[in-house]
């Protein structure tokens, strides 16, 4: 299995030699149109190593379309890892991976430490290449040329080349004047002058960065001899087409040719790279290149808009949580004592940085911390007998969710517990939408609050609510009737904000028949508002639950 740290380079590399393969393609399918056309293409897909689609997700990401994403609820699973193992690595908490399997953390430092090795000895090779053309460069005469740039000329070097990226400068050898009629000269002149205008020797440095990035890859090193004989084409066609005469170009290139004797620095661009042999019958054969038809323009237009635009508007189309997992807290002091009032009553209140909790059970306890129905706890029997009084308070004062997470932590640690979350199949009701669609309209900006509350006579508002927070609020009706679960099967994103203009008081005064005091199915009667007010459905059904469960607990919680 692969890595989840080498996953995202795995990634890159299928998606890179994917595109390379496509300009393969094109290429073939414009062979007999102008080499500069095909040269674009593989110099694209060079760069395109040094691109990856998911820098253009993110910022696709950054214009996302549509609704704004609902908050993420966090699973039991990971509520639990988040109290139980305090100390993990928070990337690890929040998206839910395991820990490397034992033995397995050596093997992204061995890669990484082989391809720094590699990484280091191109970087070497390049740079003895370039100091060897600097050093040639130290010795060479200035020439008067007609050219935009200064030239050179110098005993150690072997043919003319365009050096250097921010201020070139033609190189040229020191009998290259005596060697080659003025004819000859002017069309070797016009071939570097060509390389000077396409700006040949910055594409070449943008190479030579993806050679050295990723010298393990094959590819790489085979797209770049297609860069220089593309390159090579490319200007013999400008040369030819300025009216040099085939004959004398190819003489001219021969000359040259037989001045050096190594292959030319991959440093400059110059007029002796290429297959030579293929060079000279090319530009014997001359032939004047096509030009591209509208169709294949089109075409090509379009496979580089699919190319740039597809991940960037699968960015935009994905939905991003509007905030991580809460890290693991504790409270700065806390008291955790068994009750020996033995009364009736409960109280649990959490007002700022204070907790107090009196009378309560540990299934009490559970409940408000994990924010789960009390059906949805397993455990032994005395986490309903048991009871205990709680005090706790925190310095900083903190969200809702920072006050659960400090009192998880506080119970794991006071009762010793150990939890796990497990997933059954059990009787649920499945949020769905109603027939004739649903009656909310979206938020058109993220909410900076969310709430839900009640009045006085029981009706409900929500304001900026998610579906997830939705249903979550349903599942906890125990009193309205609603003993099971709820799932959301709505399919619908984003913040919706409405009133629920029911009561369990009003429900019961406009029943059929009704008379004052009369009993009321308040289940049915809450599922009947949210079909009649909001266009959703609560649908009984069995389906997977997720179960918080005590594996173990000391009845007597450990020393305050």
């Amino acid at each position: 299995m692969i890595s989840t740290q080498l996953q995202p380079l795995v990634n890159h590399l299928w998606q890179s030699t994917a595109v390379a393969a496509v300009a393969g393609l094109l290429t073939l399918a414009l062979k007999n149109n102008r080499a500069h056309i095909r040269y674009c293409l593989w110099l694209a897909a060079s760069l395109k190593f040094l691109i990856p689609f998911s820098l253009l997700l993110a910022v696709g990401n950054r214009f996302p379309l549509g609704a704004p994403a609902a908050a993420v609820q966090p699973t039991l699973s990971a509520m639990i890892g988040q109290a139980a193992r305090p100390l993990a690595a928070p990337s690890q908490l929040a998206l839910g991976t395991a820990a490397p399997a034992p033995g397995a953390s050596w093997i992204p430092a061995a890669i990484f430490a082989v391809w720094a090795a590699g990484f280091f000895a191109v970087a070497v090779f390049w740079w003895a290449r370039w100091r060897a053309v600097r050093k040639a460069l130290s010795g060479a005469s200035p020439v008067e040329l007609p050219l935009q740039i200064p030239a050179m000329a110098s005993p150690a070097f072997s043919e003319p080349g365009v050096f250097g990226v921010f201020h070139p400068v033609l190189l040229v050898p020191a009998g290259i004047f005596s060697r080659l009629a003025p004819p000859e000269l002017e069309a070797i002149l016009r071939h570097e002058l060509c390389h000077l205008r396409r700006r040949d020797h910055l594409s070449a440095a943008l190479h030579m960065l993806v050679e050295a990035l990723f010298w393990f890859h094959p590819l790489v090193w085979w797209i770049g001899a297609r860069l220089v004989e593309e390159r090579e084409r490319a200007c013999d066609e400008a040369v030819l087409q300025l009216g040099s005469d085939p004959e004398v170009y190819a003489e001219g290139i021969l000359k040259i040719c037989e001045l050096r004797l190594e292959a030319p620095s991959p440093c400059v661009a110059g007029v002796g790279g290429a297959n030579l042999k293929k060079r000279i019958t090319a530009i014997m054969t001359h032939r004047e290149p096509l030009d591209l038809s509208f169709a294949k323009q089109v075409a090509l237009g379009a496979a580089t808009a699919l190319a740039m635009l597809t991940p960037i508007v699968i960015g935009m189309a994905q939905t991003r949580p509007s905030a991580e997992p809460a890290a693991p807290l504790y409270f700065d002091a806390a008291s955790v004592q068994v009750d020996r009032s033995y009364s009736s009553g409960s109280h649990s209140h959490h007002r700022g940085t204070q907790l107090e909790m009196t009378n309560v059970t540990l299934r009490d306890c559970l409940q408000q911390a994990y924010s789960i129905a009390d059906n949805r706890i397993l455990g032994p029997a005395w986490i309903d007998s048991e009871r205990y009084d709680i005090t706790a308070k925190a310095v900083a004062d903190g969200e809702k969710d920072q006050h659960l997470l400090r009192l998880q932590s506080l119970l794991k640690e006071r009762f010793q517990m150990v939890l796990h979350s497990e997933t059954r199949q059990a009787p649920v009701y499945e949020l769905v939408v109603a027939k004739n669609g649903p009656k909310l309209k979206p938020e058109k900006a993220v909410p900076e609050s969310w709430g839900i509350n009640s009045d006085e006579a029981g009706r409900f508002t929500f304001t900026a609510v998610s579906m997830a927070q939705v249903v979550k609020w349903l599942g906890r009706q125990k009193r309205f009737g609603l003993d099971r679960p709820v799932i959301d099967k709505t399919g619908l994103t984003g913040f919706y904000s409405f009133n629920l203009t029911w009561s369990v008081e009003d429900a019961a005064a406009s029943a059929p028949g009704a008379t004052p005091g009369a009993s009321l199915d308040q289940g049915a009667a809450l599922m009947a508002a949210f079909s009649e007010e909001l266009g959703l459905k609560l649908e009984p059904r069995k389906g997977p639950v997720e179960f918080l469960v005590v594996d173990h607990a000391e009845k007597v919680p450990t020393a305050n």
